[in-house]
This record gives C-alpha cells, structure tokens and sequence, in this order.
C-alpha cells in the first residue's frame, strides 16, 4: 500500500479514534450495532482499495488521490460517529420536561416585552407615552 503522507495522517488519526472506541465499547457502558456500520465501514474500506488501485496499477494519481481521500473521510465519519455516541449521557434521566417548561417561561416574557415595546411606538415611529 503506497500512502501520501497526508493519507496516512489521516488513516491514523482514524485508527486512534477507532481505538478509543474499542476502549469504550470494551468498558460495557454502551453497546454499538455494529451491523449498521459495517456497510459503511466496508464502502469507506473499499473506496481507500480502489485509490490504490488507481495509484500502483493504473497510475492515475489524481484519481488515486480522491478515491482514498474520499474513503479516508468515510471511514473518519464512521468513527467519529461511534464515539461521538459513546460519549454521550445517554443513561442519564431525562431533562426534557425542566427544558421545556424554562423555555415556556422564557418564550412568555421575550413576547411580554415585544409587546409591550409594540404598545409604546406609534405608527408615525414616535415613543407614545404611557396614559
């Protein structure tokens, strides 16, 4: 496998990523459907074979170079995603109901001041005064 120095920068930022996951998945905190990514996982793979194909066999570096970029990016998007997941508080309770009822509170006095701002300005742009 003949790699530009950029690819493999970004081949091993993808492995750590990918080791990191590893490590999270090994702690048995969450589980990943693995299933749902090896499709993904095996189009990134074989874009990065074609980009070598196209690099030792037919010697067409321009394409070479987008195919394996474009499975570099693929591969990191599938990673990525897997510890973006990990990482997040999914086993915590729920806030939805606190989020909602402050934002009630707070979409209520944003419109109480538009309106009382409305109130004071007449049609001709002049501060009315308050009666």
């Amino acid at each position: 496998m003949r790699l530009r120095p950029p690819e493999k920068l970004c081949l091993a930022i993808v492995a750590a990523i990918a080791v990191i996951d590893a490590c999270l998945i090994a702690t048995g905190r969450l589980t990943i459907d693995m299933t749902g990514y090896a499709f993904t996982v095996g189009v990134g793979l074989m874009m990065v074979a074609v980009g070598q194909f196209y690099r030792t066999v037919r010697k067409d570096e321009r394409l070479a170079l987008a195919a394996t970029a474009s499975g570099a990016f693929v591969l990191f998007t599938n990673v990525a995603s897997i510890l973006n997941y990990l990482l997040l508080p999914v086993k915590f309770p729920l806030i939805d109901a606190a989020l909602a009822a402050g934002t009630k509170n707070t979409r209520d006095r944003a419109m109480n001041q538009t309106e009382r701002q409305a109130r004071s300005i007449r049609t001709d742009g002049k501060a009315m005064r308050p009666r």
